[in-house]
């Protein structure tokens, strides 16, 4: 079989196993079905990690030579991919998940009833692949007596802060021991680091396969609801509390608002028309600087498009009238409606409560879709904990490839130690 261009296979594994890295700019594309396949196997995976997402992404951000696509197949089907980058960070070339900048979770696809064989002798890190274009694995910039390209062997327990109460046990011939072999084969990295990991994820799974140093660290805060409708949540406030969100809701419909989802085919003007509100919404207060920049409206009209087409999102418009004064976009996954980001006229958001307007519409998308959570996506913000949220703490998931890890991940738990106790400050403030 000729390989395309900028693809390595690994040989040399059990029956039926293949395993391809990919580097050029079309495996996005030629993985679209695969990818949406997959990823309706994958459980536990997020929006965050459809094919839509991440290949908006890439087309709107990615840096051509970075792409590090790992691809295990079983018999022929596609059963985990890890859609990763290579960058510097910290001094180090590291290996991030696609997107992860804009994304509220980081992980990989995995198809949890992939075939699990016979025990093997461990991680095997040989190279032993075939590289169709006959290319450096690295980025092309640095040379390849970099640190990074050190093998270290294993340095568990080296470092304090690693995880060592997790027994990576023996190596079975599955999707995840075959991904682990290809990573760790890979040169030209450190470590790789999944930001933000929801737990039961499947990138913990990877992370109790890994052989060598690795490092669970806390990240952000997330809040979640248990979905139902409007009666279920209220009924979980307390009494006093209740009567005020129905006082809000009455003056709420008392504006006779005209609210409607958008179709895909009106996607790529709603995205605008959402951002400029959100881009209102903040004048004259610190807003991300991402959201106004034209990449970020291009990747999400991109992805967005797509993801209404296929049921894993939905843009709602508010109308006073004529004149659009809120648009919410949510992400639908396997499990959950996320609210990601949305936008309202300052007008709005003085005559009414606008995160209950949005909530109550997230709260009817999470029931009529029979999903059983709806979270609030990142941020312990005041006005979201007025809902009784249960917050859900991610993890920041880092696994090293050479000793140079250890550097890395430290500089990572310092500053998760700092953000912590900027939060205990600014608590006692508000206090």
């Amino acid at each position: 079989m000729t390989l395309r261009a900028g693809t390595t296979r690994r040989t040399g594994l059990a029956p039926g196993w293949t395993v391809d890295v990919r580097r050029d700019e079309q495996a996005l594309i030629d993985l679209e079905d695969e990818w949406q396949d997959l990823y309706a196997r994958s459980p536990v995976a997020t929006p965050f990690q459809t094919h839509a997402w991440v290949s908006s992404w890439w087309a709107a951000y990615g840096t051509p030579g970075r792409l590090r696509l790992f691809l295990v197949r079983d018999r022929g089907r596609l059963v985990a991919a890890a859609p990763l980058m290579l960058t510097r960070h910290w001094g180090r070339r590291v290996l991030m998940p696609l997107a992860a900048p804009q994304s509220d979770f980081t992980d990989i696809l995995l198809d949890p009833v992939s075939r699990d064989d016979t025990p093997a002798d461990g991680a095997d890190t040989a190279d032993g692949g075939d590289t169709a274009d006959g290319g450096d694995t690295t980025d092309g910039r640095d040379g390849t007596g970099d640190a990074d390209d050190a093998d270290g062997g294993d340095t568990t327990g080296a470092d304090p802060g690693a995880v060592t109460g997790l027994d990576a046990g023996p190596m079975a011939e599955g999707a995840l021991p075959q991904l682990v072999r290809a990573l760790l084969a890979e040169r030209g990295w450190t470590a790789l680091d999944f930001p933000e990991v929801r737990p039961g994820s499947a990138a913990h799974a990877l992370l109790a396969q890994w052989p060598r140093q690795r490092w669970r660290l806390p990240a952000s805060t997330c809040l979640d609801l248990p979905a139902g409708d409007l009666d279920g949540f209220l009924g979980r406030l307390p009494g006093r509390s209740a009567g005020k969100v129905r006082a809000k809701l009455r003056r709420i419909d008392a504006r006779e608002l005209a609210i409607a989802p958008v179709p895909p085919e009106r996607a790529a003007r709603a995205i605008t028309a959402l951002l400029d509100l959100h881009a209102e919404q903040w004048r004259g207060r610190p807003i991300n600087p991402e959201h106004i920049r034209r990449r970020f409206r291009r990747h999400l009209t991109g992805a967005v498009t797509a993801m209404i087409e296929d049921g894993q999102a939905e843009i709602v418009e508010y109308r006073l009238g004529d004149r659009l004064v809120a648009s919410d976009l949510v992400l639908i996954g396997h499990g959950f409606v996320g609210a990601y980001l949305y936008g309202s006229t300052p007008a709005l958001r003085e005559s009414v409560d606008v995160s209950l307007l949005l909530l109550r519409d997230i709260l009817d998308t999470s029931s009529r879709r029979g999903l059983p959570e709806v979270s609030l996506l990142r941020g312990d913000e005041a006005y979201k904990m007025k809902w009784r949220p249960i917050p859900v703490t991610s993890d920041r998931l880092i696994l090293g490839r050479s000793a140079a890890a250890g550097l890395y991940a430290g500089v990572a738990r310092n500053r998760a130690r700092l953000a912590a106790a900027r939060r205990v400050r600014l608590d006692l403030e508000e206090r």
